[in-house]
Order: structure tokens, then sequence, then C-alpha cells
């Protein structure tokens, strides 16, 4: 584990403890209403918890990018170390693949635009042509009110 410290304030191992927690404490309940997808959806509603989980995961590394400008990879390695070490090797690759999908369209539009993220997300669901562009735009303003979430949480 790194031992560097972020500040006299704060350790590396109090921001990954601390987001580490508030991932846990999320249901994403109302993310799958949003979406509307029904609870007869076992299996859809399962790789949607996981998607919106590796959303959160990347939406703290945009935090940490912008509260961290020098420690912020440490803080975002640290957890992933964490995170993947009880998956087994292929499961680990496919979730660090996930993560960097995600990571890399945050870090391209920052945090002025969401859509593409919603839009890989709801790419999983399919929604009707018609009713696409009005549940785009509701994701992607959770979206931002979940990064607004995490970026209050950081510390």
């Amino acid at each position: 584990m790194h031992a560097a410290s972020l500040s006299p304030a704060y350790t590396i191992e109090e921001v990954v403890n601390n987001f580490q927690v508030l991932l846990e404490h999320m249901d994403f309940e109302q993310e799958l209403t949003l979406a509307g997808v029904g609870q007869a959806r076992f299996l859809l509603r399962r790789k949607l918890k996981n998607e919106w989980q590796i959303l959160m995961i990347a939406l703290w590394r945009l935090t940490l990018e912008r509260s961290f400008p020098h420690d912020g990879q440490i803080i975002f390695d640290t957890f992933l170390e964490r995170h993947t070490a009880g998956l087994g090797a292929n499961r680990a690759k496919n979730f660090m693949e996930r993560v960097k999908t995600y990571v890399e369209s945050l870090q391209s539009h920052g945090d002025t635009d969401f859509m593409p993220a919603g839009e890989r997300l709801l790419s999983l669901i399919k929604p009707a042509a018609s009713a696409a562009p009005a549940l785009q735009l509701r994701v992607a303003l959770h979206i931002r009110s979940l990064y607004t979430l995490i970026f209050d949480r950081l510390i």
C-alpha cells in the first residue's frame, strides 16, 4: 500500500476508505427506476447495478483529478488494487477495461457533459427510439448529481 500523504489532514487511505464506504452504501434502485428497469428483469438489473457502480468509480476518478491533481492517480490506483484483489484474473481484467472506458469518456468531456456516459449506460437497455432522447437527458442529469454527491463527500 502507498504510505504517501496528501496533506497534513488526509491520507490516501482515508480518501480511499471514504469512497469505499460511499460506494458500498449505494443500492442504485433510484437509477434503475430512472432507466425504467422493473423488478422482473433480474439479469438486466444486476448488469446495470454493476455498470452504475463502475460509472461511480470513474466519476470518483474525475473528482480526484480535480481535487488532488498530484495524488489523484495514486489514490485511484490504491482503490483499484484493493477493489480487484478478490476478483479472479479474468473478472479483474474485464472490470478494469470497463472502468477505463468510462474514465476515458469522462476525461475527454470533463464535468461539463455527461451525455456520453449516459448513452453508454442506456445502450445496455436499448430504450425505444421515441423515448431515448428524454431518457438520455434525465440520465445525464442524474449522473451530474452523482458527480456532485461524490465531490461533496470526497473527504
